[in-house]
């Protein structure tokens, strides 16, 4: 069960604000991956060039 009450209204807005709890660790997550998945993102860019380029040689 969970234990409830009134809402603390000033908590709850500093959450929505970004301010709560956690939010710079899980902020930080998504940073970090971000730049992990960068060579992701960019040898899908070079695979969609050379799939273009090809393209582009057969037509002609």
């Amino acid at each position: 069960a969970y234990d409830f009450g009134e809402i603390d209204w000033d908590e709850f807005w500093q959450v929505v604000k970004g301010d709560g709890p956690c939010n710079r660790e899980r902020l930080k997550a998504r940073n970090d991956a971000w730049d992990k998945g960068a060579w992701v993102r960019e040898a899908a860019v070079a695979y969609a060039e050379k799939k273009s380029q090809r393209k582009e040689s057969k037509v002609a």
